[in-house]
């Protein structure tokens, strides 16, 4: 999981999803997905991922450096990301990520983003969203 890829005009969180349950030590080149031995996409974590970025997807007023912006990136302000499972317990499959921006005591949805061959919008990471 990236959980906060950024900089002061653009921003992004992305999943990555693994064959695997629980903890996996990678120790050789294909379980690994090494780029420098050409096995990027043998691994058993999906190096690409799945990523909601509102700049890329066309939503220009959202993040950036000034008060045009609805989360000015030259002021403090907090990242809250919330996994949600689908019995709301923490032992649950995990079936959403969402992610919220509060500033000046203001709490900021992420923004609904049209993403690339998709006519629907979202505002958070799922397997419906990922599959697009």
């Amino acid at each position: 999981m990236d959980i906060w890829e950024a900089n002061k005009i653009s921003k992004a969180y992305t999943a990555h999803p693994c064959k695997h349950s629980g903890f996996l030590k990678c120790e050789d080149p294909v379980t690994c997905g090494d780029n420098s031995s050409s096995h990027r996409y043998d691994g058993t974590c999906d190096k690409d991922g799945c990523d909601l970025n509102p700049y890329r997807a066309g939503v220009h007023d959202f993040y950036g450096p000034g008060n045009q912006f609805k989360v000015d990136s030259t002021k403090p302000f907090s990242v809250v990301t919330q996994f949600h499972t689908n019995d709301g317990t923490s032992s649950g499959d995990l079936v959403e990520i969402r992610r919220l921006y509060i500033q000046n005591g203001k709490v900021i949805p992420h923004p609904e983003t049209k993403i690339e061959k998709s006519s629907k919008q979202y505002d958070s990471l799922s397997d419906e969203m990922c599959k697009v």
